[in-house]
């Protein structure tokens, strides 16, 4: 998914192939690396001083896998199996922050 500000949906559907993302993002197993890729290729062909551009892919029942900034800085997240965030990873996979969870059981 994707948010692109300064200009209007109708607009960047008439001069961007959005069918293929549209289309990929549909699908059950989608691969996050080429969704993140036609993203990233949306993005490089926009005119960045007219519009904003951030994205993220979005794994149901997991929750955002990877995110855009404005600035085109990628950042990947990671879950444990209770669904909580555990790790987020810059473009190159190194740590940037860890979590971990002290539960106490009752």
């Amino acid at each position: 998914m994707a948010t692109i500000d300064g200009i209007a949906y109708a607009e960047l559907k008439n001069r961007y192939p959005l069918e293929e993302i549209i289309a990929l993002s549909n699908q059950a197993n989608f691969s996050e690396t080429q969704l993140l890729s036609k993203l990233m290729e949306l993005r490089s062909s926009l005119d960045l001083n007219k519009h904003s551009f951030s994205g993220f892919v979005f794994r149901p029942l997991i929750g955002v896998v990877t995110t855009i900034s404005p600035n085109g800085d990628v950042e990947y997240i990671e879950y444990d199996a209770e669904g909580r965030v555990i790790n987020v990873l810059d473009s190159e996979r190194n740590y940037k922050k860890r979590f971990k969870y002290n539960i106490i059981a009752s």
